[in-house]
């Protein structure tokens, strides 16, 4: 199971409509059954559901967002984290019916990046859901004040400000991760080729490598530009 987070500090801004739209059309190469408010189903069919989630979003009375496919089927799950204004967090979380196949590999990047991409994120992160928690709770202190960026994860996508206070590009492709992607607006780092047994050495000591060489960075720079 894997599990996309993208936590943002986006202020004054609502969770792009198109996303929502894009999700509920299956635009991203998977088509949800099932969407839960609030941890509560919509009571409506999937094709009712859009113009009551953007009343939600609309009224900014959107905590959290859950799109899942057909019952029974053996997914993949990915969330992701949004703030819509200061203090105000919501979430959106995508189960995703895959495989662990070498080409549903790729289809998860693709998606991250394309979530990154039209969500308009600071900051995402995917990695298997049985260690997301385990890394997430572990990891007391963020990378920037402000921001919600939690560090390194299997996915791993910063926005361009963040790529910025990270030392810049160069810095980024310096990292110890198996591959640096650039995007239209930032970079998503990929720490290993698939997201498997990443809580079992050597993934877990290669990816704290990973995370410390960020944390480092991240240090770096609040030294030098707030000292």
């Amino acid at each position: 199971m894997i599990a996309f987070g993208s936590p943002s500090t986006w202020t004054a801004r609502r969770i792009p409509k198109g996303l929502i739209e894009g999700l509920v059309a299956g635009r991203y190469g998977f088509q949800p059954e099932l969407v839960k408010f609030n941890g509560e189903d919509l009571g409506h069919p999937l094709n009712e559901a859009v113009p009551l989630l953007f009343r939600r979003v609309d009224s900014g009375n959107l905590d959290e967002l859950t799109f899942e496919p057909a019952s029974g089927t053996e997914d993949l799950s990915a969330s992701m984290s949004l703030t819509q204004n200061p203090g105000a967090t919501s979430s959106v979380s995508i189960k995703i019916p895959l495989a662990a196949a070498a080409e549903d590999i790729e289809k998860i990047v693709t998606i991250a990046e394309r979530l990154a991409e039209d969500s308009a994120a600071e900051y995402l992160c995917a990695h298997d859901a049985e260690d997301l928690g385990r890394l997430h709770f572990s990891r007391e202190a963020r990378l920037f004040v402000p921001g919600r960026a939690k560090g390194a994860f299997w996915l791993t996508y910063f926005c361009d400000e963040y790529v910025e206070r990270l030392g810049g590009n160069e810095r980024i492709r310096e990292a110890p991760a198996y591959q640096a992607r650039a995007l239209i607006s930032g970079v998503l780092l990929r720490s290993h080729p698939d997201p498997l047994n990443m809580a079992h050495e050597p993934k877990r000591s290669e990816l704290s490598a990973l995370h410390e060489y960020l944390t480092t960075l991240a240090k770096r720079f609040e030294h030098e530009h707030y000292r």
